[in-house]
């Protein structure tokens, strides 16, 4: 890193504001023009990887949260993750550990049809990372009609369900036959941090969410909970590298059966019933919001039946990492439950519905 690049990241650059130079307020839908004399510019026009080799006529056009699209004149565009904008002094880390775990992906999700978002760099706290055009398997469920009334119930329209397969056999792919775990993991989880992490949900929800009313429900989830724990049911699981953050957000979907996983960040070494039951809880939140009947449900089994064909795994041990899954599902909803945006009637119908799944194995 140069001596520039070193003053940008540590000397208190908190704002993508600070990059644009002298740039003129947005003028389009194109975004803010970044000004040939920002650093940002000035970056990408000496980068290798550039498809624009000039510091003039960049524009930066708003994406999601903390990344921003970094578009050329000529029409070809990198994503760009402000990592200061989200965690401020721990940008390099950050930055450079999502680095290293994408990269860790690439190779394990092989040739063919699922991959990793290839990375371009990272610079100042900053990563940098392609453009992958097509819609995320959230937008594929929220743009679908709602199915008619004559419809079957549960019945999910064929492009979500073609989503959800193809989303779910990378999972599977990613979690493969046991191999050695890349060198870059630092994050190990076990059986304890499982519970903890379930614990630790309910008692938000019980103090500052939804459960606040409702002190029956929320020590039914921590009995349940504490059956899973004291069972020793989540102790013994073959520790994969994971994506650790598998909600229908962070898969795209550009096309021909493809799908390319984003946002590594949160990757670890982890039980691959953990990243399955994320997606169950998730579609299950998805296809409940956008579509009729019980198309939650169905698109939750779907993924189950797709994994356990595809995993690796055979006999009891797909068994076993189904049952486990349906911890982690439930775990996920408690998470769904926390987002103040959602009515307190499905916040609630989360919580119920993932004390069904957590009393599976502590009754």
């Amino acid at each position: 890193m140069d001596r520039s690049v070193q003053g940008l990241a540590g000397e208190g650059v908190r704002s993508v504001a600070e990059w644009l130079g002298q740039g003129a307020p947005p003028e389009d839908s194109r975004g803010v023009r970044l000004a040939p004399e920002s650093p940002l510019a000035h970056f990408l026009a000496a980068a290798p990887w550039c498809g624009h080799p000039s510091a003039q006529g960049w524009w930066l056009a708003p994406a999601s949260g903390a990344v921003r699209r970094c578009v050329a004149p000529n029409g070809w565009s990198v994503q760009a993750k402000f990592y200061w904008l989200k965690v401020g002094d721990d940008a390099l880390v950050a930055a450079e550990r999502e680095r290293a775990y994408t990269a860790c992906a690439a190779p394990l999700l092989g040739a063919g049809p699922y991959a990793a978002v290839e990375v371009y760099g990272q610079w100042a706290g900053v990563l940098f990372l392609a453009h992958v055009p097509g819609p995320t398997l959230l937008e594929v469920i929220q743009g679908q009609p709602r199915a008619p009334s004559a419809a079957a119930p549960g019945f999910l329209p064929l492009p979500i369900a073609d989503g959800i397969e193809a989303v779910t056999r990378l999972l599977a792919r990613l979690h493969g036959e046991e191999r050695g775990l890349p060198a870059e993991v630092s994050t190990y989880d076990d059986a304890s941090y499982f519970a903890n992490y379930g614990k630790k949900v309910v008692a938000n929800l019980a103090k500052h969410g939804v459960l606040a009313p409702a002190p029956a429900l929320a020590q039914s989830l921590s009995r349940a909970i504490d059956g899973w724990q004291e069972g020793a049911l989540l102790a013994d699981f073959p520790r994969v590298f994971a994506h650790g953050d598998a909600t229908v957000s962070n898969f795209i979907l550009p096309g021909d059966g493809a799908v390319v996983a984003i946002d590594w960040e949160r990757a670890r070494a982890s039980d691959p019933a953990a990243d399955l039951g994320r997606l169950c809880a998730e579609v299950r939140h998805s296809c409940d919001e956008h579509l009729q009947g019980a198309a939650g449900v169905v698109a939750a089994e779907v993924v189950r039946q797709v994994y356990a064909a595809t995993w690796c795994g055979r006999g009891d041990a797909v068994s076993r990492l189904l049952e486990r899954a349906r911890y982690h599902e439930g775990v996920s909803l408690l998470r769904i439950a926390r987002n103040g945006w959602l009515s307190r009637e499905l916040r609630q119908a989360r919580c119920e519905q993932a004390l069904g799944l957590l009393r599976l194995r502590s009754a």
